[in-house]
């Protein structure tokens, strides 16, 4: 969770910055919240074609994307 606040404190400062959204993502799929992870991924699809194809894999792996 100390992590998840360092991604949220990076998104305050730099909030087009696509890989702290992607990494919150991560952090929020290891806690089991998919909603709150695809919530990031929308952020990420707007920001970075290629890391939201990279987050979209593993989303669809957990059954959370089509």
């Amino acid at each position: 969770r100390e992590a998840m606040d360092y991604y949220r404190k990076a998104i305050r400062i730099q909030p087009d910055y696509a890989p702290a959204h992607a990494s919150l993502a991560m952090a929020y799929l290891a806690l089991a919240d998919g909603q709150s992870a695809l919530k990031e991924y929308d952020v990420v699809k707007q920001l970075d074609a290629g890391l939201a194809g990279i987050l979209g894999k593993e989303l669809r792996s957990r059954g959370l994307l089509q």
